[in-house]
């Protein structure tokens, strides 16, 4: 039985399913892979919008090979004259009206995922639909289809798309390509191996800010046990050695000589590694205008410039009488880099683990968050917490480094949480370093 509001959430979904069936599109989305992709994001937008508990029933219970025979079905009529393939959408169930768009809209999956595609970083747009989204071929399930029973919509809905909105509750979205797409997927390892550089006995330089509040602050310095020029040379050193494709350093620790040391560094002896190279330099309180920003930038192995990305949730100090926190202009744009079969988001500490960031980094859809972080176990543990939901929800691995401030000799001074499979199973404890660098290849088997 289902109450009012339900059958009138059920109805607009059918009528959702409706409009699109009805789209003069169908009869051209072959010739067209941006129509095609648009009707893709229809499909995959229609059906996340359905009732929960619609939604959740049927996705949970298909079995692989009950799709596949559906996709084959419907295959030979969708794009001719009489290939009406819809159920009566006036009369059937809203459940066959589900499992329907659903087998649609694995058909245009697979259909699009086999045709060609040029990458370059001109020809975005064509990745762009006119209804709002990004639709980009990374391929979201590697193996083990035959498991995929009981799992949801936003983790087994699309085998070879991911699917992100161009807007999100009041953020843009930005979509970037990496220029150094190399080697096919299936070529390359798969996973990638990841340099993660902290700083022993290092603490920040602060200075009060007038603007907003009192209390308010900016960081203008570090200082750390050693040098932080020749920390930073070791630890570039380091990463090549270990043959890593991607180096992050936290959140705070890298003001802008330290970045332009890392560039020239890079220019000398870029950053190899199986996947497009990736270093991220953390974050600093950059001026921008007349505010500052907490801004990180995000290099290629030959440290040219990819992208910045700015913090969007500012650090206060919680349970403070004058609600103290750094003073930085929020930001407003989430970026997205696609790295060939790889869509990788990046994330300022509690951009990341704030409770009320699930539904976008959900939405974002991403295979890999980077996350350059600055606190204490209680900061890890949120970000634990949100990484193992974002693995259950999008098979999605998040690698944090995360810089601690103000500890004792011979104490951790860092946290890692290195892309963990199952976060879950991670222990705060298990996250602590003693070492300036460490690298690793991002854990677990993909499902």
């Amino acid at each position: 039985m289902h109450d009012s509001r339900d059958e009138r959430a059920r109805d607009a979904f059918a009528n959702a399913v409706g409009e699109i069936a009805g789209l003069e599109a169908w009869d051209h989305w072959a010739e067209d892979p941006k129509v095609a992709r648009d009707l893709l994001a229809r499909l995959y937008h229609a059906l996340s919008a359905a009732p929960q508990g619609l939604r959740d029933n049927r996705v949970e219970g298909y079995v692989e090979a009950m799709i596949d025979a559906g996709v084959q079905q419907i295959g030979t009529g969708l794009d001719s004259a009489d290939g009406w393939f819809w159920p009566d959408l006036k009369r059937d169930p809203v459940e066959q009206i589900f499992d329907s768009a659903f087998v649609a809209m694995r058909y245009l999956d697979e259909a699009l995922s086999q045709q060609p595609v040029v990458l370059m970083p001109d020809t975005l747009d064509e990745f762009e639909t006119d209804t709002g989204y990004f639709v980009m071929p990374c391929r979201k399930i590697t193996g083990g289809r035959e498991r995929m029973t009981g799992q949801g919509l936003s983790r087994r809905g699309l085998l070879y798309h991911r699917i992100a909105p161009m807007y999100h509750d009041g953020l843009k979205l930005a979509l970037h390509l990496h220029p150094d797409v190399r080697l096919a997927p299936d070529q390359r390892p798969r996973m990638r191996r990841v340099g993660a550089a902290v700083f022993p006995g290092l603490e920040l330089d602060t200075v009060p800010s007038a603007i907003d509040k009192a209390g308010n602050f900016l960081v203008t310095g570090v200082r750390c046990d050693m040098p932080q020029e020749q920390t930073v040379a070791e630890q570039v050193q380091a990463a090549m050695a270990d043959n890593c494709d991607t180096l992050i350093w936290p959140e705070l620790t890298m003001p802008p000589q330290r970045v332009d040391q890392v560039r020239a560094l890079l220019r000398d002896t870029p950053l190899g590694g199986a996947h497009p190279p990736l270093v991220v330099t953390g974050s600093w309180h950059e001026e921008v205008g007349a505010r500052h920003r907490n801004r990180g930038w995000v290099l290629d192995g030959r440290g040219e410039p990819l992208l910045c990305f700015d913090k969007c949730l500012a650090f206060m100090v919680r349970g403070s009488p004058d609600g103290s926190a750094e003073d930085i202009e929020p930001g407003d744009t989430v970026h997205l880099l696609w790295a060939g079969d790889e869509l990788i988001v990046f994330q300022i500490c509690l951009d990341f683990c704030h409770l009320n960031r699930e539904a976008l980094l959900r939405a974002c859809d991403s295979s890999l968050m980077i996350v350059p972080s600055m606190g204490e176990g209680s900061t890890i543990r949120n970000h634990m917490s949100r990484a193992e939901r974002l693995q259950i929800s999008n098979n999605a691995r998040t690698v944090v480094v995360q810089q601690e401030l103000n500890t004792p000799k011979n104490a951790p001074f860092g946290y890692i949480l290195p892309g963990a499979a199952k976060p879950q199973e991670y222990a705060e404890k298990a996250t602590l370093t003693s070492q300036q660098f460490s690298s690793f290849y991002i854990d677990g088997e993909e499902s």
